[in-house]
């Protein structure tokens, strides 16, 4: 449902949490609920599921493929598809241009990997 009533209150919520917490914290709370399949609810259950370790043992591209299954989980998961990495690829790439644009010294770090 995408009402006028529905995007107002979405930006209410958004700035009243942006009032009271740092980015940081709001980012930690994003990716404790949000899903990555069926079943799977946030960064702690989606790492041991696609990867075998916990979340922060993930490297920075496991990381990266995770933020571009958020989109579609079922549609993207290395479980459903075995071309999941074709699929995904153009997300990634937005994902990185996103993340260079932010922090140039991280993905400049990140090239060399």
């Amino acid at each position: 449902e995408k009402s006028i009533f529905r995007k107002v209150l979405q930006v209410l919520v958004a700035l009243w949490y942006e009032a009271r917490l740092d980015k940081n914290e709001i980012m930690s709370l994003y990716l404790n609920e949000v899903s990555f399949g069926p079943y799977i609810t946030g960064i702690e259950q989606a790492s041991p599921h696609y990867f075998h370790k916990i979340s922060s043992d993930l490297g920075l591209r496991e990381i990266e493929y995770l933020v571009a299954t958020i989109e579609d989980p079922a549609h993207f998961s290395p479980q459903q598809s075995p071309n999941v990495p074709g699929d995904v690829s153009g997300r990634l790439e937005r994902i990185r241009s996103i993340r260079a644009e932010f922090d140039p010294y991280l993905s400049r770090a990140c090239e060399k990997v």
